[in-house]
This record gives structure tokens, sequence and C-alpha cells, in this order.
């Protein structure tokens, strides 16, 4: 775990290492060393910076994965996320709300998931592509994406989220498609409750929206797999038809916590990219649960940084905080319980030193492991939405 363990004092051996990273990107039909995933729905994965699979992932099938093509392969875990955007394959659908100076010449062209779905949007400058549109929204963040080519034309695009009026805000992300598919992301934005929002395809005006670009142009480009989600980072893709869809919270657990837990204590160290920097995630992110014990768990706080420790009711907060940026590599040891006065917790993003978060002096009892140990979830709620590549456990 790339020196992670290295000031654990009471590590005597390793009982189980799951490594991720030499799964096959795509569905995964058995995940290693009996660990289980459940969710109740379909999903997709992206595979590589160019490439998404959408069919063959029923419910309860696992997902591989990554953002790119030179990260490492890792098992993906998402909290449940619907799309609002109804025609996720189809910009240029009648239910969408009206644009202006816009026309959608090809259609059913190459997709990055190998079918061909993708549609080229065009607008003249200063105006906009159709829109999805929601009215009355909530006070919350909300965050675009969308999968964009260059086409016979220009290849430029910018994909707007926002409120429109005489107060127009949100936020925007612009570029020039280049030959071979990519995933574009809007900066998620705080909107204000009772707006009307919406998420524009291809938008053609001066924007000054964060992350927009403030000159009006033309646009051309192909796009597919468009995604309007309520969060502050984007999740991998649910394919929409006419209506929203949702994708279920998953649970991973390894079914008998006994055999990672030993005499009461779990030594446990955690690899992953996180899709979110540590405060974009709603709630706190845990990095294990006893299932039969709600009292005993180790959780990332998603306000303060922090790591909380609860065994049994005895709660250990350590004292410094996690901080990283999204997509980075962080490795997280947590040692803790078995009646030992000695709960530590270390951290380490992108190679560098190994920075201790917290080290307590005072005993926790022991870890019951009667039943499954729900690993970076606690049930279908609190998921770490990350790529895990690696997961292990010391005596």
């Amino acid at each position: 775990m790339h020196g992670v363990i290295a000031t654990a004092g009471f590590v005597t051996g390793l009982i189980a290492r799951f490594d991720f990273t030499t799964l096959t990107p795509g569905a995964v039909a058995t995940l290693p060393g009996g660990l289980l995933l459940t969710r109740a729905s379909s999903a997709t994965v992206q595979t590589a910076t160019d490439t998404v699979v959408t069919s063959g992932i029923g419910n309860d099938v696992a997902r591989a994965g990554r953002r790119v093509t030179a990260d490492l392969v890792g098992l993906l875990l998402e909290e449940a996320r619907t799309n609002s955007h109804p025609w996720s394959r189809a910009p240029n659908n009648a239910g969408l709300s009206a644009g202006s100076g816009d026309t959608y010449p090809l259609t059913g062209q190459p997709s990055p998931d190998g079918t061909n779905n993708a549609v080229e949007v065009v607008v003249t400058s200063g105006n906009l592509s159709k829109f999805a549109l929601t009215l009355g929204i909530g006070a919350v963040s909300r965050v675009g994406s969308l999968w964009v080519i260059k086409g016979p034309g220009s290849g430029l695009y910018q994909a707007s989220n926002f409120v429109g009026g005489s107060t127009a805000q949100g936020s925007a992300v612009f570029g020039t498609a280049g030959a071979t598919w990519s995933r574009a992301i809007t900066p998620s934005f705080l909107f204000t409750a009772g707006q009307n929002v919406g998420l524009i395809t291809n938008d053609g005006r001066a924007v000054t929206y964060t992350g927009g670009e403030n000159v009006a142009r033309a646009r051309d480009a192909e796009f597919d797999l468009i995604q309007w989600e309520t969060g502050k980072f984007a999740t991998e893709v649910q394919v929409t038809a006419g209506a929203a869809a949702t994708r279920a919270g998953e649970r991973l657990r390894y079914p008998t916590a006994s055999q990672l837990v030993s005499h009461g204590r779990i030594a446990m160290a955690t690899s992953v990219r996180p899709k979110g920097a540590v405060t974009d995630y709603s709630s706190n992110m845990r990095l294990f649960t006893d299932a039969n014990d709600a009292t005993t768990y180790a959780e990332i706080s998603c306000t303060t940084g922090q790591v909380i420790v609860s065994i049994g009711g005895s709660t250990y907060t350590t004292p410094a905080a996690m901080s990283w940026s999204p997509y980075d590599s962080v490795n997280i040891w947590v040692e803790a319980g078995g009646g030992v006065q000695h709960t530590l917790v270390t951290y380490q993003v992108n190679g560098a030193p190994t920075v201790l978060l917290g080290e307590s002096g005072t005993a926790q009892g022991n870890i019951p492991a009667t039943g499954a140990l729900d690993l970076l979830c606690s049930g279908t709620a609190q998921q770490f939405s990350s790529w895990i590549t690696a997961l292990e456990f010391y005596r």
C-alpha cells in the first residue's frame, strides 16, 4: 500500500488482500476473494479515456473501470444518483425545450460504447441548442456531463448548467473536441430553491458562468450519453430514453467479517481514487461498517475531513483532517479495537509521505464481527464513491 502502514505498531501479518487492478474493465462476473456487491438497478462504466460499457451490467453486476486510460483499473463503487436529462442519447428530441439557431445534421453516428447513437449539434453564434429543463428545483448542487467528439465541423462545444432570466447564473465547460471521444463535465453549481434550471448541450452564447467562455461563437460537435445530476461530482452515466433514470446505491461487503478481524481488532488499508474532494460528498464516507452492529464503523467526515472510528459506542475522532482533490490516488490506514490502547489513522496522497491523522492512547473494545463487514459503505448508503484499486487486512 505504498507506505501507508509504515507507522502501524501492532501489525504482525497479512490476512487478506483484494487487488482490483487486475480486473478486466467492464462488467465483473465474480469479485476476488469472495467479496460480494449488490445494486438494485442496472449501470454503466467508463473503461478508458474514450470508451464506455452501457450494456450487460444488470442488477448486482459489479463494474471495473477507470477515468483515463493511464489510470489503474479499479472496482467502481458509487452512491445512488439520478440522471434528470430525459434523452441522454437524443439532444435533438422534440420533448426538450426549444433552442435557437440550432441544427442536428448527423444522427446515428458511432458512439463511445460501440453503438451508433451520437448526434451532431450545431449552433450559430449567440444561440443555443435544445435543452433539458427542470422547474422549481430545490437548493441543491447540480453537475452536467456529456461525451463529445469532433465531427465534420469545428469541434467547438460549450455545455451549460444554468438558470436563466435577468440574473443568469450557472456553470459551463467548453473546448474543442478531439478526434476520439472524451467526457466533458461542467463544474458543479449550487442553485437557489425554486429556480427553473437546465442543461444546454451546446451553447453558442457568451456566458459568464463558472468555467464558461465569455465569447459568442458558432459551435459544432457530436454528443452522446448526456447526464444531469444532483451532486458536486459526476458519476457514471445512467442511460435515459424519455424519462429520468436512477442508478441505485451499491453495497460492497465481505460476508464473514470474523475472517478480516483479528482478536476483535481491525487493521485495514484502503487504496482509492475518489470521484470528488472530501467536501464534495453529501454524507460521511464509510471505510468499514460492521453489518450487525451499527455502532461499529470508521468514516471520513464530509465537512471536516477528520476520521471517526467508533467501536461499540466508544468513539475516537482524529485531531488532523484529510484533504485530496478529485481523482487523486489516496491510501488510508485504520487500526483499531481489540481492547488495545492504540487507535491509529494515517493517509497518503499521490505517493507523498504518509501523514499521521491521529493516534489515540485510549483503548477501544472488541469488534464483534459476527456477520458481514461492509466495505466503503454502510449497507446501500454512505458510499465512498470511488475507483477502489486495493483493500488489505492485517492481524
